[in-house]
C-alpha cells in the first residue's frame, strides 16, 4: 500500500484536485439557476483535470537523458489545465445562455493542446528509443569486456594473459555509441573472440592465439573508426 501511494502521488493528488472541484462547484453552484456556459465550463474542466491526471502515468522514464522531453510535456499539460480553468471560471461566471462561444473555445484549446502533445509524444518516444538502443549497446560492450577478462583463466602464459588485457583495455577505453555501421563488424569481434576461447580451450599454440588476439585487435580499431562515419 505505501509504495502504491509513493508511486501513484501525482494521480492521486490531481484525484483529490477533482474531488475539491466538485465540491466547491456542486456547493455554490444551484442547477436551477445554471444557465449553458455553467455546464460547459464545468464539463471542460473536469476534462482538463482528467487529461492532467492521464499524464501522471501515460509516460514511464526509462532513463535520465529522456527527462527534458517529459518535463516539456508534463509543463504543457499544467499549461492547458491553467488556460481551461481560466477560461471555464469565465464562462461559469458569465452563466450565459448561448454556449456556442463556449465551446468553440474550449474545443480550439484542447486541439492545439492534442497537436503539442502528439509532437512531443514523438520526439519523446524517439529520444527513449534512441536511449534504450544506447543503453543496449552499452550492455553489449561490457559483457564483451567480460567475455575477455575471463580469457585470462584459460591460460599461464604471460605473454598471452598480457595480450589479453591490453585487449581488455583497449575495448574499456572504446567508444560504447555504436551505430548501424559497426552493427556488423561488432559480431565478428565477438566471434573473434569465441576463436580466442576455443584455441585456449583446445591448448593450441601460443603464436596462433596471439595471432587471433592481434586479429581482434584489429577489428576493435576497425569498428572504432566505423564510428567516426556519420
Amino acid at each position: 500500500m505505501s509504495k502504491f501511494f509513493k508511486t501513484k502521488t501525482p494521480l492521486i493528488l490531481v484525484a483529490l484536485l477533482l474531488v475539491l472541484f466538485n465540491v466547491i462547484f456542486w456547493v455554490l453552484v444551484k442547477p436551477a439557476e445554471a444557465n449553458a456556459t455553467v455546464w460547459v465550463g464545468y464539463a471542460f474542466l473536469t476534462l482538463a483535470i482528467i487529461i492532467l491526471g492521464a499524464m501522471t502515468f501515460i509516460f514511464k522514464l526509462k532513463s535520465d537523458t529522456t527527462m527534458t522531453t517529459l518535463v516539456a510535456v508534463l509543463y504543457l499539460a499544467m499549461g492547458y489545465f491553467a488556460v481551461a480553468f481560466i477560461l471555464n471560471l469565465i464562462l461559469m461566471l458569465v452563466n450565459g445562455e448561448k454556449a456556442t462561444a463556449g465551446i468553440i473555445l474550449n474545443v480550439i484549446v484542447l486541439i492545439l493542446f492534442i497537436a503539442i502533445f502528439v509532437i512531443l509524444y514523438r520526439s519523446f518516444s524517439r529520444v527513449q528509443d534512441n536511449t534504450a538502443a544506447r543503453e543496449k549497446r552499452m550492455r553489449e560492450l561490457r559483457m564483451t569486456g567480460v567475455k575477455v577478462s575471463g580469457l585470462t583463466y584459460l591460460t599461464t602464459d604471460q605473454e598471452i594473459i598480457a595480450a589479453i588485457r591490453k585487449f581488455k583495455d583497449d575495448i574499456d577505453n572504446s567508444s560504447s555509441r555504436g551505430n548501424e555501421n559497426t552493427q556488423a563488424i561488432e559480431e565478428q569481434l565477438d566471434q573473434q573472440i569465441d576463436i580466442i576461447r576455443t584455441l585456449l580451450t583446445n591448448g593450441a599454440d601460443n603464436e596462433a592465439v596471439l595471432r587471433a588476439l592481434r586479429g581482434a585487435e584489429g577489428l576493435l580499431k576497425q569498428r572504432n573508426q566505423l564510428l567516426i562515419i556519420r
